[in-house]
């Protein structure tokens, strides 16, 4: 069974220092921080290392369907989204957005937190274990190219 704190996903306004990580690892949960900022544009980083548990490949999916409608959401506000600037790995997430899209993410995060199904254990008694890895559960990332040929032919700027 698995020991998911609820709320397991604060959001650190600044690069994880080893204190951050230290306090992470005892409390079980991951470190979610911001790496940098660039013009309106936050780069958040998720990492699994300090806990026991980390992203299974139907949570992968989940977040990566989550991830397309923020994507929606931030042309919608005027954004600019990046191509290959969010990365969904079992062990790692990074993400690219303004700090409206980087607040959703985590909310979604937490609000999932008590699925099972969405999470696996990989480190059991300090020993790594087998992470499962599925190829039929697969979600694709939106392509941007595509979405704003679409939305030009439909005559909405994009």
């Amino acid at each position: 069974m698995l020991n998911i704190p609820t709320n397991a996903f604060q959001l650190l306004d600044h690069s994880a220092t080893h204190y951050d990580y230290n306090r992470c690892e005892r409390e079980n949960r991951p470190v979610a921080h911001i790496t940098r900022q660039q013009g309106g544009y936050q780069y958040m980083e998720i990492d699994f290392i300090t806990c026991d548990w980390c992203i299974s490949p139907v949570g992968q999916a989940m977040l990566q369907t989550f991830m397309n409608h923020e994507v929606v959401n931030m042309l919608k506000r005027g954004l600019e989204p990046k191509e290959n600037q969010t990365n969904i790995g079992q062990m790692i997430c990074t993400f690219r957005s303004d700090m409206q899209g980087i607040e959703h993410i985590i909310k979604e995060m937490n609000r999932v937190c008590q699925i099972p199904n969405y999470w696996q254990q990989y480190r059991l008694d300090g020993r790594n274990q087998e992470i499962t890895r599925d190829d039929t559960v697969y979600t694709r990332t939106v392509n941007m190219k595509h979405y704003r040929k679409m939305k030009r032919k439909q005559g909405i700027r994009a």
